[in-house]
């Protein structure tokens, strides 16, 4: 039996890179393959007959009730969706509490977590990132052949900017951070993108053997301090082997092995700055951040789309569910 998924009224035209049809199920290699999913420009039925209605976070941004759906079925799931947090999509209106029965997004408290990345352990299961995360302790040093790789690092740390910088408390942070670079040894960030000096397009196979053989760090920066918003920045450093350096509003440790990184926000520009340069100049201490290779990796291929289709062929999906606070768990601290 074939259960249906609309897009509703996409804000963004990809509606965050979900195909139609069945291909994102099949491509997945999903359990269950009979979800089909529809823009709401191409619908071939009633509103009313679909199983699960999407709707992302940006459309609401003006409580414009003229786009919302004027018919709805008790048995439809309606699902609140992003993949950016509140500081720039807060909800604010009342009408959105008990309106969405499920959540789908960055929050690993949502119904369905949409992550950036997945931690898997070394024979492929899905193990997190997950709020009660237990990591393996007592981890054993690297082996040779990564010892070997390792050395032939000579360059600091490196930064890819989709833009040029502008001026907020991230760019202030990297600022006092080559600052104090420069008072160490006269050592830098190397800065990827167009206003920067070094050239590479990030996420190539050639950009990604560059980071493994001559960086030591990769500057991991967020562009939202929010909670649970960590994305495949820190991926990018941990499958090329660079110590990732966070700065975000996570706990990192629902997403990171304990030992294996560097959190620019709690340690400061100066004793950050101290950290880096020390690692850098003590071998040992530097291959012990990658002992958890023995035990993890990291694939940017979520399948979240998958527990989307599990959950609307589970039987206890006909159940009726709410969020009744939704603006509250969504919001936090954000005051529209």
């Amino acid at each position: 039996m074939t259960r249906s998924i609309l897009k509703w009224k996409p804000y963004f035209g990809s509606f965050y890179n979900i195909d139609n049809g069945n291909a994102p199920f099949v491509r997945n290699n999903c359990a269950h393959q009979n979800c089909f999913v529809v823009s709401e420009g191409d619908l071939d039925q009633p509103i009313t007959d679909y199983d699960a209605i999407l709707f992302q976070v940006e459309g609401m941004l003006f409580n414009d009730y003229q786009f919302l759906p004027k018919y709805r079925s008790p048995k439809q799931k309606y699902i609140f969706t992003a993949i950016n947090p509140s500081q720039n999509y807060p909800i604010c209106h009342e009408f959105y509490n008990n309106y969405f029965n499920w959540t789908w997004t960055f929050k690993l408290d949502s119904d369905i977590p949409w992550g950036y990345f997945k931690v898997l352990d070394m024979k492929g299961k899905i193990v997190g990132p997950k709020r009660d995360m237990v990591w393996q302790t007592d981890m054993k040093p690297i082996d040779i052949r990564l010892k070997r790789q390792l050395s032939s690092k000579s360059d600091l740390a490196a930064l890819f900017l989709p833009h040029c910088f502008t001026e907020n408390t991230r760019t202030k942070f990297i600022h006092e951070l080559q600052t104090n670079l420069t008072e160490l040894g006269d050592w830098s960030v190397h800065v990827f993108n167009e206003c920067g000096e070094f050239k590479c397009a990030r996420g190539t196979s050639a950009c990604g053997k560059m980071l493994a053989r001559d960086y030591f760090f990769y500057l991991a920066f967020e562009n939202y301090i929010a909670e649970d918003f960590v994305t495949e920045k820190v991926v990018i450093a941990l499958t090329n082997y660079v110590v990732p350096v966070v700065y975000g509003g996570a706990n990192y440790s629902r997403f990171l092995p304990p030992g294996s990184y560097l959190n620019a926000r709690k340690l400061g520009p100066k004793r950050l700055a101290e950290q880096m340069v020390y690692l850098m100049e003590n071998q040992t201490a530097y291959q012990d951040f990658f002992r958890w290779t023995r035990y993890y990796q990291y694939s940017e291929n979520t399948k979240d789309i998958c527990t989307l289709c599990a959950m609307l062929n589970d039987d206890n999906a006909e159940t009726y569910s709410s969020h009744a606070n939704l603006i509250e768990w969504w919001n936090g601290n954000i005051v529209c």
